[in-house]
């Protein structure tokens, strides 16, 4: 594996282990405690608060983001394993990375954003407005009707 391509494959993971997180954090926040940080004038709180008027779309933007991270990822990996061991590296990646992914990349970010959604959610409102403004209008056009 390429100096290149393992900073791409940790790149990947890095990210869908921060979505994971807000993901979580975003279903945590309490709504009265976010309030109060906005009404104390906390401009981060002011900001996340604006952003979860939107929270279905905000959400959607995240997991799109995320399932594409994780998608990446699960395709180096794959790659990688059957240029080494050939038919078998795609057993090998899966059983290998599977249980990995899952306690590294799902798992312990969401028990660490839920444990402080507020002060998470104000730590990386700049990457929350990112997503907002560049994923939410591809999310926009992809909702049904109604929602």
């Amino acid at each position: 594996m390429t100096t290149e391509l393992l900073l791409f494959l940790l790149a990947s993971l890095l990210i869908s282990f921060l979505l994971s997180g807000l993901e979580s954090a975003i279903l945590s926040v309490g709504p009265a405690r976010l309030h109060h940080a906005a009404k104390q004038g906390k401009r981060a709180a002011q900001i996340v608060e604006r952003l979860l008027l939107r929270r279905e779309l905000l959400l959607g933007s995240i997991l799109l983001l995320n399932v594409s991270a994780n998608l990446i990822a699960f395709a180096v990996i794959t790659s990688e394993t059957v240029s080494w061991f050939g038919a078998w590296g795609y057993l090998i990646a899966s059983v290998v990375s599977l249980p990995i992914y899952l306690i590294w990349v799902e798992l312990l970010p969401k028990a660490i954003f839920k444990r402080a959604p507020l002060r998470l959610l104000c730590l990386f409102v700049p990457l929350l407005v990112v997503i907002d403004l560049t994923v939410r209008p591809v999310m926009q056009l992809l909702a049904l009707p109604g929602l």
